[in-house]
């Protein structure tokens, strides 16, 4: 669920921020390693040269299911040629609801790339007036100048991700209960009871205040 799988990625980024105040990094490539060198096991970084504009393609499709904002939680399955979309409104509950959106996919998903930013040749321009104050000053050597000139020519990249279509399948998790802690299991079943409760607001009495009606 959105708001609850921050944690792991939370302390990630902090070992890179505590890592980083260590370690110079002038170019993009020595950047990328000392991400790597943060933390162990090493995570792996790739530079996303470009990618797919998903929203431009399925810009005719927005709005077209009311209440959206309702559940917590979807599945989409194609069954008998058919695409379904399950949804409940929380983990907990026993059954999904279904609603067939077949109808309403498109039939050409073509995804193009995301265009450059016309403002990033302005800013790239700029930089590159910087580069040789950077190198007088000595923040930049030789060859980190030379990997800046290059990379401030903006050269238009492919997306170097695979598109949705080419990702591999989700499989659930498997758990084995008996290596879960009790702890832990105690803590699902309390937030299990928090999701059970609704809410019932009221206005509170206000203590010396009299009531006057005109």
């Amino acid at each position: 669920m959105v708001g609850h799988t921050h944690e792991d990625i939370d302390q990630v980024f902090s070992r890179i921020s505590c890592h980083m105040k260590h370690v110079d990094a002038p170019t993009l490539p020595a950047l990328l390693h000392a991400i790597g060198d943060s933390t162990t096991p090493s995570p792996q970084v790739v530079n996303l040269e470009g990618i797919y504009n998903y929203k431009a393609t399925l810009e005719n499709v927005r709005g077209m299911i009311e209440g959206i904002s309702g559940p917590h939680q979807f599945m989409i399955k194609k069954k008998e040629g058919k695409v379904i979309l399950h949804y409940k409104d929380w983990p907990i509950d026993k059954s999904y609801k279904t609603l067939d959106i077949h109808e309403r996919i498109p039939e050409d998903l073509s995804v193009e790339p995301v265009l450059m930013n016309p403002k990033m040749k302005e800013e790239a321009k700029k930089m590159e007036n910087e580069i040789e104050k950077w190198k007088m000053s000595g923040r930049l050597g030789e060859e980190e100048v030379l990997w800046w000139r290059n990379y401030l020519k903006l050269k238009v990249m492919k997306p170097n991700v695979p598109k949705v279509n080419q990702l591999p399948k989700y499989k659930p998790p498997v758990q084995n209960p008996h290596i879960i802690n009790e702890n832990v299991i105690q803590a699902i079943q309390l937030a299990e009871e928090k999701e059970k409760k609704r809410s019932n607001l009221k206005l509170k009495g206000r203590k010396g205040v009299k009531k006057t009606r005109k």
